[in-house]
Formats: structure tokens, sequence, C-alpha cells
């Protein structure tokens, strides 16, 4: 008898699993930044440069390959601090062009965050090739994610149901 009143708090234990917040990891889990989430179908993965992170990349258009990279970035403050503060360190960079705005978002675990979409020059390329990115941030603490998603400006608005599908499926450990 004594050994089953320790029976219940065990199987709560199990049963919550590792990872994730007690919830199973996403299809793409990288355990070393602690997060997970659920790539486009055909999708491959690589490392993307120079940030040397796995990403996921999908067939090339019109020269640009898109693309799906994860930072993670020591912030300490809210998301939509987090989120101007990156858009005034992108337009110091010179590439920054145009953006509509900022909006908010949720994850399908309820995960609060900020979407935002721009047009910008990809400096590593010669010529410069004009892109349209869809940056989803998130993340609580001292910790932010940046879900940095990139497709051809002209007509990438088509990947923006992809990309939410991916980032409402983000999950952090």
């Amino acid at each position: 008898m004594r050994h089953l009143k320790w029976l219940l708090p065990l199987s709560l234990l199990f049963a919550l699993g590792p990872g994730c917040g007690g919830k199973p990891p996403r299809s793409f889990h990288d355990t070393e930044r602690g997060f997970s989430y659920t790539p486009p179908a055909g999708w491959t993965v690589t490392l993307s440069r120079p940030s040397r992170y796995r990403c996921h990349v999908g067939p090339a258009q019109g020269g640009v390959t898109p693309s799906i990279v994860v930072f993670k970035s020591e912030h300490p403050g809210t998301v939509q601090a987090y989120a101007d503060y990156a858009e005034a360190e992108f337009k110091r960079s010179g590439a920054f062009l145009t953006s509509p705005g900022k909006d908010p978002f949720k994850t399908e675990d309820g995960e609060a965050g900020v979407r935002w979409h721009y047009t910008a020059d990809l400096l590593t390329t010669n010529p410069p090739r004009r892109v349209r990115i869809s940056d989803y941030l998130l993340g609580t603490g001292d910790y932010k994610y940046s879900l940095h998603c990139t497709a051809p400006a002209e007509g990438g608005e088509a990947y923006d149901a992809i990309f939410d599908s991916v980032a409402k499926s983000f999950r952090i450990d």
C-alpha cells in the first residue's frame, strides 16, 4: 500500500511527457534552442547561411528560394517591444523598404505574438533581390523567437497561408 501513494504522481509525470510544456513536440524539433513546429509538406531541411541554423526551404521562384528559419534572441521585455526593436535594427541595415505594419497573432497553443510583413532587398545576392519577409515574433521572459519567413516580393502574398500555418504550430519547449 505504501508504494501505491507514488503511483498517481508518477503516472501524471509520465503523462505530461518531455518538452513543449508537457505537449509533444511538432515534427521539426530543435532541442538545442527549445522549440518545434510543423514545416510545410515537401519542404526540405538545410543549413541557412550565414546563421548556420537548420531551416526549411521550398522550391525556388523568381530567383528566390522561400525559406523558414528561427532565431532566438535574448531580449527581456514584451514581444511588442522586441518587434519594435527588430524593426528599428532592420531599418538601420539599409535593406528595409516597406511595411504595412504589425499585427497580433496566436499559436494553436494560445501563445500571443506579433506578425510583421515587410519587403526588403536581399543584400547577400548580386544584384540584390527583392523579397517579402514575414516575421512571427514570440516568447516570454528573457528570450524571444523570430520565425523568419522569406518569399519572392512579387507574389509573396501567396505564401501567407503557408507561413501562418507554420507559425500557428510553433511551440516553445
